[in-house]
C-alpha cells in the first residue's frame, strides 16, 4: 500500500542503480528566457483590430493629414517597431544568450532589450491613450441613407452611368472574386504542369481563358454588377456578357481537355478531380444537357423562364439568388457554346450546316425577346426599379425598352462571332478530311478511287451487252 501512495519520482529513485561513489549534482539553475512573460504576440490581434477600427472611421486618404490620422500613423509606425524587436529578441537576442560566457553578460543584455521594448510599448500605449481621446474625421454615429436606392440595395446609388464609369465604377463580390481567381490560377498551374512535362498546350487557349475570367470578374464586380442592380438596361448588360461572351472564350479554351491533360488517372480507385468531371461529362444527365438542341432550348428558354416569373425578383432582392443567375446564365452559354464550336468531349455535335441552323433559329428568338422588351409597356419588378428613385438617366420603362435593344442588338456581336468560329471549324474540317483522303490514296494507290471507276465500267458494260427493246 505504501508503494502504490509513493509518488513517481520516489518510485524512479528505487528503480535507479545504486552508485558506490555517488558524485554530487550540481543544481540546475533554471534559465528563464528573457521576454517569456513579456509576450507582444498575445496583443497583436488587438492591435491591428484597433488600427482597423481608426481606419473606418476615416472617410479618404486626406484624412491622413488630420491629427487623427497623424496619430493613426505614429501607431502603426510603433506597432510594426514593437513587433520587430520581438522578432528580433526571439532570432538574436536568445541565440546570444545561449552562447553568452558570464552571468553579468546575460543579465545586461537582457535588461537593455528589455527596457527598449518597455519603452516601445508604453510609446504604443500612449498613442493609444490620445488616439482614443482624439475625435476621428468621420463621426462614430453612422448617418442612415434615406434614400429610397439605399433602402432596397443597401448600397448607395452609382452616379449616372457614363462610358468611363462602366469600368470604374466597382462593387467586390469576394465570392465571385475569388472564383474568377481561383480558376485562372488553376488553369495556368496546370498549362505550366503540362511545361514541365515536355507537353504542349496553344497559347491561344491560355489567352481565351484569361480573357474569359478577366470578363467574368469585371462583369460581376464591375460597372455591369453596379449598374445591373439599379437599372434594367445595366442588367440586361450584364445578362449578355455573362450568357454569349464570357462562354465563348471558355469553351474555346479548353479547360475539360486541359484537365484530362494535367492531371493523372487514379490507380487505387478513388476518385479525384478527373473521375469526378468524367464521370458527369459521361453521365446520362450530362449527356442529355449537353444535347445540342436541349442546350438551344435552355438557352433561349430560360429568358422567358427568368425575366417572367418571380426569379428575376428574387435574384435582385437575395444575394444567393443573384449567385443562381450568374451561375445560370454562364452554364447555359456554356453548353450551347460548346454544341456548336466545342473542343471539349461532350455528346455528338451535328453537321456544321445544322449548327449553323441551330444557332440562327436559337438568334432568332433571342431577337423576338428583345423586340418584346423594346415595344412592351409593362415594367418587369416594379416595385425594384420603378422605386429606385434616381435623379438621372431615362425613366424606368423607357429604360427596360433601351434594355431590349441591348439584347437585341449587342447579343447580336457573340452571335456573329459563334457563325464565324463554327465557319472556321467547318472550312478546317473540310481541309483535315481532304488531306487524310490524300494520305490514305498515297498509302494504298488511291484503291477507293480504282473500285468505284471499276463499278462505273461494269455498270458501262451491262448496259452495252443489254439488247434494245
Amino acid at each position: 500500500m505504501a508503494a502504490s501512495r509513493s509518488s513517481p519520482s520516489q518510485l524512479l529513485r528505487h528503480r535507479e542503480p545504486r552508485n558506490r561513489h555517488p558524485h554530487p549534482r550540481r543544481p540546475r539553475r533554471s534559465v528563464r528566457r528573457p521576454g517569456r512573460n513579456l509576450d507582444t504576440r498575445r496583443d497583436r490581434p488587438r492591435g491591428v483590430s484597433g488600427i482597423l477600427n481608426a481606419w473606418l472611421r476615416m472617410e479618404s486618404w486626406g484624412d491622413l493629414l488630420t491629427p487623427y490620422g497623424v496619430l493613426l500613423l505614429v501607431k502603426a509606425l510603433l506597432m510594426v517597431a514593437l513587433g520587430g524587436f520581438g522578432f528580433a529578441h526571439r532570432m538574436w537576442v536568445v541565440d546570444r544568450l545561449g552562447r553568452a560566457g558570464s552571468a553579468g553578460a546575460v543579465r545586461r543584455l537582457f535588461w537593455r532589450l528589455l527596457a527598449v521594448e518597455l519603452l516601445v510599448i508604453g510609446a504604443v500605449s500612449g498613442v493609444a491613450v490620445a488616439l482614443g481621446s482624439t475625435a476621428p474625421p468621420v463621426p462614430d454615429e453612422v448617418p442612415v441613407d434615406v434614400t429610397p436606392a439605399f433602402q432596397l440595395t443597401g448600397q448607395a446609388l452609382p452616379p449616372e452611368p457614363t462610358m468611363g464609369r462602366w469600368f470604374t465604377e466597382w462593387s467586390l463580390d469576394p465570392l465571385l472574386a475569388f472564383a474568377c481567381v481561383a480558376g485562372l490560377v488553376v488553369y495556368l498551374r496546370w498549362v505550366r504542369r503540362l511545361a514541365r512535362r515536355g507537353d504542349a498546350w496553344p497559347v491561344g487557349r491560355t489567352v481565351s481563358w484569361c480573357l474569359g475570367m478577366v470578363v467574368m470578374f469585371w462583369v460581376t464586380s464591375g460597372g455591369p454588377a453596379v449598374y445591373g442592380h439599379v437599372i434594367f438596361s445595366g442588367h440586361m448588360v450584364q445578362h449578355m456578357i455573362l450568357a454569349m461572351l464570357v462562354p465563348l472564350f471558355l469553351v474555346l479554351a479548353a479547360p475539360v481537355t486541359l484537365l484530362l491533360r494535367a492531371i493523372q488517372a487514379r490507380k487505387d480507385g478513388s476518385r479525384g478531380p478527373r473521375e469526378w468531371v468524367l464521370g458527369l461529362v459521361h453521365s446520362r444527365f450530362g449527356q442529355f444537357i449537353a444535347r445540342p438542341v436541349v442546350a438551344a432550348v435552355l438557352f433561349a428558354g430560360g429568358m422567358i423562364a427568368f425575366y417572367y416569373t418571380p426569379a428575376f425578383e428574387f435574384a435582385l432582392r437575395n444575394h444567393a439568388g443573384h449567385v443562381w443567375m450568374i451561375v445560370h446564365f454562364t452554364l447555359v452559354g456554356y453548353l450551347f457554346a460548346n454544341a456548336l464550336v466545342g473542343i471539349d468531349p461532350g455528346p455528338k455535335r451535328p453537321p456544321y450546316p445544322q449548327r449553323l441552323l441551330l444557332l440562327f433559329a436559337t438568334m432568332a428568338f433571342h431577337a423576338f425577346f428583345g423586340v418584346v422588351l423594346t415595344s412592351g409597356t409593362s415594367l418587369l419588378v416594379a416595385d425594384w426599379f420603378g422605386n429606385m428613385g434616381r435623379p438621372w438617366g431615362l425613366p424606368a420603362i423607357e429604360d427596360q425598352q433601351r434594355g431590349g435593344g441591348v439584347a437585341w442588338g449587342i447579343g447580336e456581336l457573340p452571335t456573329l462571332a459563334l457563325a464565324i468560329a463554327v465557319a472556321i471549324q467547318w472550312t478546317t474540317s473540310d481541309e483535315r478530311e481532304a488531306r487524310r483522303r490524300d494520305r490514305k490514296a498515297d498509302r494504298d494507290g488511291d484503291a477507293e478511287l480504282e473500285e468505284y471507276n471499276a463499278m462505273l465500267a461494269k455498270m458501262a458494260e451491262r448496259d452495252d451487252e443489254t439488247p434494245p427493246r
